[in-house]
């Protein structure tokens, strides 16, 4: 049985990680198998603000060969774009951790802008299947599927000198846009023509 996440056709579809106040943190596992939905405009925010600080929440989702971890759309029709995708805020844990995952039918409007540089051509909107809010310690994203997706398949949406790739291991398959955005440098500064590899 997969996990619903939002229940009223057009209410809230949105699953927050968040640690307590006092400088606790929260971690959510996922065991290998699982499928999460979610509705139309859904997120999952692993700590919801944005900042240069270490996030007070974790996600471990570790999937295996024969039960990789889904999230995906829980539209009758799924297609690119019906949710906005994985959201992590502040600067991610070493904790964090997502291999064998499949992210599927995301990249829709996010309603933020100009977080990351953005290649020729592209909008200033930032929208991808996964967003990373801080230059995270490792290639915390491995071994990881993302699937028709509107827009970008990550989103390195940090300023700052650390240019952490997150290809490596990774596969994108009908991704839009790029497979990852450029990350600005520490005083908000991008170069001419952004990579923007597909």
């Amino acid at each position: 049985m997969p996990y619903n996440i939002g229940t009223q056709p057009g209410g809230g579809a949105d699953l927050r990680v968040e640690g307590p106040k006092g400088g606790a943190v929260s971690t959510l596992t996922i065991e290998p198998g699982v499928t999460l939905r979610f509705r139309k405009a859904g997120t999952f925010h692993v700590t919801f603000a944005n900042g240069d600080q270490p996030a007070n929440a974790a996600l471990i989702a570790l999937g295996t060969a024969d039960k990789p971890i889904t999230f995906t759309s829980a539209e009758a029709s799924p297609a690119a774009g019906d949710w906005l995708g994985l959201s992590f805020g502040m600067v991610p844990l070493a904790t964090s951790k997502l291999d064998l995952v499949r992210v599927e039918y995301a990249g829709g409007k996010s309603g933020s802008q100009s977080f990351s540089c953005r290649a020729p051509g592209d909008d200033v909107a930032d929208n991808a299947a996964i967003r990373i809010f801080g230059p995270p310690p490792s290639q915390f994203v491995t071994h990881t599927t993302i699937l028709r997706s509107l827009n970008h398949g990550i989103e390195r949406a940090w300023r700052g000198g650390e240019k952490t790739d997150l290809l490596p291991t990774n596969t994108f398959e009908e991704v839009v846009k790029c497979h990852e955005t450029y990350p600005k440098d520490a005083n908000g500064a991008c170069p001419a023509n952004p990579p923007c590899p597909k």
